[in-house]
């Protein structure tokens, strides 16, 4: 099968400027490229630091070209015929600002901080490491680059976008991706609640409603909701459980210590398999907690062909591949990679010009504006379709009266004076959608689908693995009906494999992915985000859109119709990939890029998160502070937060207060207002992941009430007549409630 991308060229030329977590982006963004088929050349600055595990994950299949930074925009010159060049903000306004030079899309990669920042201080200033964390100690980054390659995965999802729209002979097309504003985006919830005077989530360690306890070879994720009480009960068998007290939600919340130390007594006497038998058993969230190394072997994984064995410089490494399976193909990088020195003279290699003409010597065009039918809810399959809605795509979310998204009634997020059905987590996810409302539990309602279906370009679904093809409603139906539909399911596991039907939350998936074992306090337990970030949710929204729209692209060039497989549970591991390579594990706050990294408290009692590299500490030795990490530790100590940050802002060194989702809010730039918006019609909601470089995105339609469009899209999209609509059943229509309800 010829690969989606094959044909196109990438060129990543960052690393000129600013911290090293936008080079760790776009190197993100390129792996993805390179394993759907680009031929992606990296330039990369003499200077690079190199970590053998990471280079390896991030750059295999890849053409390395080692370059004087200086040198960097006179290189690029030599790839006229690229699809696009990823560079740092400073180059691509350079670009732009030139009448001659690649005519390319341009994704610039930047960071909103004068500083010029950190991974770990974005981390800090968008509000995510004020969530991760004993409230007793101090914050806790993320394992891994999370922000780094979320950042990448938003990277892809930019380019692609713009491959898709652009036609023979186009002008140059511009996009931004910084990391500060992925990073709140991904952080809305915590942000959204300040916006709405809500609780503002914050990091609640063993006293949070999701912990991870020791259980007898390891640690497991206690991942439950209040539905799932009876059946925990019932697969523990545990009479200590069945304490009146215990009996309701806000009895265990109130005795939520005393419930969790009685599910580790319970648990310390169960082994990790033990206990996902019992969870696939009695269909219960919990979270085995596995390690990258352990993973390599997990049956699943293997089933589902996850790994590959590559050959590097005499060894054999195992790389996780690209977490997605088209129409069943799992797709590999390219036989190593070949890093090599080179002058600055190429010939062109005219790919472009072949990928864009076709037999009749005409472009093959992507309409701009597509149409998604969605089946997502909460918050990985509503918040696909939203990213959608933002690139021009015409969403149609369904619903039923009888199955409506979860969000509709989310325990805790309702606001007075809102209507009953659009608390903030539903509007934030649903909007720029129109709703309607049809029973696909019916004859009927399955047959309006599938006309539907017809007339449209994408299915989304995040069901239960077997709820689409019990409905009669598999990709098989959906192909027959239209050859040429692209059907997205997001899934826990996958779509096959021994675990797929195994029952997650975001914080089961950090734990089964080996997210988990690299998160924690140096010498403590794994930790998950709990319900307060469930980071699996965010980043999979980013990732299947990418795909998608990918696949828009594969289908325009008349490769037919796609099913796109998308396991959360493997796109968690692919972004913990280095660990997998080179092996890690838990380092608290600490990274190899930073001589010193962590979050400190002043005299005030408030934290700060600074990032102090070798350079930075002759600085602090210079200015009489110290060299050591425990005489710098004092300094920090005997200050105020606001006379720290700024003596560290006087030497330039990267450091920053360890924000709230209110503080992010309330320090929020252009950006930040781009991430979470507050829209006159739509509310807060949230935001757009990238800069266009023009006018500011628009946020589209607020979200709708059930039903709200029904006759609207029957009759536009479906072709339906009144007649027709007259004798129609199965569906539901809001206009029309007060007088003839569902029919």
């Amino acid at each position: 099968m010829l690969k989606p991308l094959a044909g196109f060229t990438i060129v990543e030329a960052v690393g000129t400027a600013g911290p090293a977590a936008l080079s760790l982006a776009a190197r993100m963004c390129g792996r993805i490229a390179s394993d759907l088929g680009a031929k992606v050349v990296r330039l990369a600055p003499v200077s690079s630091a190199s970590n053998p595990a990471r280079d390896c994950f991030l750059d295999v299949g890849k053409e390395i070209i080692t370059i004087a930074k200086d040198r960097i925009v006179e290189a690029l010159s030599a790839f006229g015929d690229a699809d696009c060049v990823i560079v740092d903000a400073s180059v691509a306004e350079v670009l732009n600002g030139r009448d001659q030079g690649p005519d390319s899309v341009i994704l610039a990669m930047s960071v909103d901080d004068p500083l010029g920042g950190s991974e770990f201080t974005i981390e800090a200033r968008s509000g995510l490491l004020d969530l991760v964390g004993e409230p007793d100690r101090a914050p806790l980054r993320l394992g891994g680059h999370q922000i780094a390659y979320a950042a990448g995965l938003a990277a892809y999802l930019a380019i692609v976008d713009l491959c898709a729209r652009r036609s023979d002979g186009a002008a140059k097309s511009f996009r931004r991706v910084d990391l500060l504003d992925i990073a709140v985006w991904l952080n809305w919830k915590a942000v959204g609640a300040a916006a709405l005077g809500l609780p503002v989530p914050t990091r609640l360690g063993i006293q949070g409603d999701w912990v991870v306890v020791p259980c007898q070879d390891g640690f497991v994720a206690l991942v439950y909701r209040s539905v799932d009480w009876s059946a925990l009960k019932l697969a523990l068998g545990e009479p200590r459980l069945d304490d009146a007290k215990f009996e309701t939600e806000g009895g265990r919340r109130k005795n939520r210590r005393e419930v969790n130390a009685v599910l580790a007594d319970v648990f310390a006497h169960k082994s990790r398999e033990e206990i996902k038998r019992l969870s696939m058993a009695y269909r219960i969230p919990l979270g085995p907690v596995w390690t990258p190394e352990e993973l390599r072997d997990d049956p699943h994984f293997q089933h589902r062909s996850f790994f590959q064995d590559i050959e590097r410089e005499g060894h054999t490494v195992t790389l996780p591949l690209i977490p997605v399976k088209w129409n069943g193909i799992r797709f590999a990088p390219r036989a190593g990679n070949l890093p090599r020195s080179v002058g600055i003279a190429r010939s062109s290699e005219g790919t472009l010009k072949r990928k864009r003409e076709s037999k009749g010597g005409k472009t093959n065009h992507v309409r701009a504006s597509y149409r998604v039918l969605d089946l997502g809810i909460i918050t990985a399959g509503a918040g696909t379709s939203a990213i959608l809605a933002d690139l021009g795509a015409d969403v149609i979310k369904i619903e039923s009266p009888t199955y409506q998204d979860p969000f509709r009634r989310w325990d805790g997020a309702q606001l007075d004076g809102q209507h009953p059905e659009l608390p903030p987590y539903f509007r934030m996810t649903n909007r720029g959608k129109r709703n309607l409302g049809l029973d696909l539990k019916t004859k009927e309602g399955r047959d309006v689908f599938l006309r539907l279906v017809r007339s449209s370009d994408v299915v989304v679904e995040n069901f239960r693995r077997g709820v689409l093809e019990s409905l009669g409603l598999g990709y098989d139906t959906l192909k027959a009906a239209n050859p040429n539909i692209i059907l997205a399911s997001i899934s826990s596991q996958g779509e096959d494999g021994p675990d797929s039907a195994y029952v997650s939350f975001g914080s089961t998936l950090e734990a089964m992915s080996g997210l988990a074992a690299i998160t924690g306090y140096e010498g403590g337990p794994p930790v998950v985000t709990g319900k307060e970030m469930n980071y699996p949710d965010q980043v999979v929204a980013i990732f299947a859109a990418s795909m998608i729209e990918t696949a828009r692209l594969a289908c325009s060039q008349g490769n037919g119709g796609v099913h796109l497989d998308l396991s959360q549970r493997e796109l968690t591991s692919f972004l913990c990939g280095d660990a997998f390579v080179g092996g890690a594990g838990r380092r608290g706050n600490s990274d190899e890029g930073a001589r010193m990294q962590g979050c400190y408290q002043c005299a005030d009692r408030t934290w700060i998160a600074a990032a102090i590299t070798d350079a930075d500490v002759a600085k602090l030795r210079g200015a009489g502070f110290g060299e050591t990490s425990e005489a710098i530790e004092r300094w920090i100590a005997s200050l105020d937060a606001a006379s720290a940050l700024s003596a560290f802002a006087k030497l330039r060194i990267a450091a920053c207060h360890v924000a709230s989702g209110a503080d992010a809010l309330a320090n929020r730039t252009v950006g930040w207002e781009r991430a979470v918006a507050i829209d006159a019609n739509a509310g807060v909601v949230k935001g757009v992941l990238f800069d266009s470089g023009t006018s500011p995105a628009s946020l589209g339609r607020p979200a709708a009430l059930l039903g709200a469009n029904t006759f609207e899209v029957l009759v536009e999209v479906g072709n339906y007549t009144h007649l027709e609509l007259d004798s129609l059943k199965g569906v539901y229509n809001r206009l029309a409630e007060a007088t003839n309800g569902a029919r």
